[in-house]
């Protein structure tokens, strides 16, 4: 089969997906046109196809991506635009290697909405650091500047201190601090009612309820979700393999290579294990021995022997003694099975409720802690045109702090200009400079043709002068 032009176009510009939005343009999706195989499906023709495409199956709504694959980066500088909203979900919850120092790796998530980092050890610290990642640009924003939903949920270094950092996060709505030491509220944030917001529905499910709370949540009506649940962070040290066999007293075994086998099975093993063990093991062939003569019938007697037995009383007493011993301590075992099945059987009942019917909270239903519900936190989300005019504002002001600092340090001559536009103005001039130059060396150049070669003295004695 032929590949249609619609393929090879898509396969081009899936290697530059960032540049996508600059077609201004959505097209119908038909089923028609190409098959979409979802297992091998690259993320960045997934980026490509939900940028050009309306009317895509509902499979490709939400991507699932690893932390570490190498095209996450290019993924997360494509522009959200009237047209399409990419927006990115990280749920780590009780991620060991989510800390204080790993934290300045989310800073690249431009497009990060929200953040699940429950049970982890981060203090008020790294949220500084996650904030510190905000950035402004010209055209664009660097940092999780869209940021609505962050789960610090049983976080127990989180205290009040984390709150100024928090508020550098312009588009926050929902924060569930239940767990941590924090012990009050921001003045700019209530008590949430809305329990799909928080634990235990997923940052999807939150999302999803607080779109149709506030429709301007996002760039367009068109968002498609970049869902990262594994975070591997390649500076950590790989956990060393503990060994299952102990250094001391420890043995060997290299069987004969036998004739016609290609493998030889060596056995490792530890020569205290191996005597606990036996001694083990001939316990308890003892006690199966001494069990089974109580059981085992005697066996008739020959009739055919020719010598009869002999009456011994203090024999016949002997054995008498021997079998009441073992008919007790066979009733003792017995005894000590009906109790173990019954304690058994106690205990199955006791805990059959609290594991097996335990009853499940909904999701609608608020905590009954007070304390509790007070940490679940909630406002008004912005639209999310507000996020423009809070980073112009920024600029402005930094606009301002860099004229006023020249001010002070006595050189006010100097203005505040774009270095790039002075750099082409540099090169434009040195450009025309060095025409203007090679065009007077052009002129000025006359060719000699009419004068003889210059000479040189011949070196050579025997020549005539």
């Amino acid at each position: 089969m032929v590949p249609s032009l619609v393929y090879y176009c898509l396969h081009l510009l899936s290697n530059s997906p960032d540049q996508a939005h600059l077609l201004n343009l959505r097209l119908n999706y038909r089923s028609s046109h190409f098959s979409i195989p979802d297992k091998y499906l690259d993320p960045r023709l997934w980026a490509t196809l939900v940028q050009i495409y309306n009317g895509l199956p509902t499979s490709l709504s939400v991507y699932n991506l690893p932390f570490d694959n190498p095209h996450l980066n290019l993924l997360q500088h494509i522009s959200n635009t009237s047209l399409f909203s990419l927006v990115t979900i990280l749920e780590l919850p009780g991620c060991s290697q989510v800390t204080d120092v790993t934290i300045t790796r989310l800073g690249a998530l431009h497009t990060l909405i929200a953040l699940d980092a429950s049970s982890t050890s981060l203090t008020p610290y790294a949220i500084r650091t996650l904030a510190a990642t905000l950035q402004t640009e010209e055209l664009s924003h660097r940092g999780p500047w869209p940021l609505r939903i962050l789960r610090l949920r049983n976080c127990k270094n989180i205290t009040n201190d984390v709150f100024p950092h928090l508020a550098k996060f312009v588009l926050l709505s929902v924060i569930d601090l239940r767990g941590t030491k924090c012990s009050s509220i921001p003045p700019e944030f209530n008590q949430g009612n809305e329990q799909v917001l928080y634990h235990p529905s997923s940052l999807y499910t939150a999302l999803s309820a607080l779109q149709k709370l506030s429709p301007t949540l996002h760039s367009s009506k068109n968002p498609f979700t970049l869902q990262i649940t594994t975070f591997n962070d390649p500076l950590a040290k790989p956990q060393t393999k503990v060994s299952t066999v102990a250094p001391q007293n420890s043995f060997a075994v290299i069987p004969r290579k036998k004739t016609g086998s290609q493998s030889r099975n060596i056995i490792i093993g530890n020569t205290a294990t191996l005597f606990t063990e036996e001694e083990q093991r001939q316990a308890g062939f003892y006690s199966r021995n001494k069990q089974g003569s109580f059981s085992q019938r005697p066996k008739k007697r020959d009739n055919l022997s020719s010598s009869p037995p002999v009456y011994d009383p203090d024999q016949f007493f002997l054995n008498e003694e021997v079998e009441d011993e073992s008919i007790h301590e066979h009733l003792d075992v017995e005894r000590d099975r009906d109790t173990q099945r019954h304690e058994e059987r106690d205990a199955r009942q006791i805990t059959a409720h609290a594991f097996f019917a335990r009853p499940q909270r909904r999701i609608g239903q608020l905590p009954k802690d007070p304390g509790e519900a007070k940490l679940m936190l909630y406002r008004e989300p912005l639209a999310w045109s507000h996020l423009a005019k809070v980073m112009s504002g920024i600029q402005k002001k930094e606009m301002i702090r860099i004229k006023k600092k020249k001010e002070e340090s006595g050189h006010p001559e100097i203005a505040v200009v774009d270095r790039r536009a002075g750099k082409a103005a540099a090169a434009r001039q040195q450009l025309g400079e060095l025409l203007v130059k090679r065009a007077h060396e052009a002129v000025n150049t006359v060719p000699q043709q009419n004068q003889p070669p210059p000479r040189h003295p011949s070196r050579n004695p025997f020549k005539r002068k």
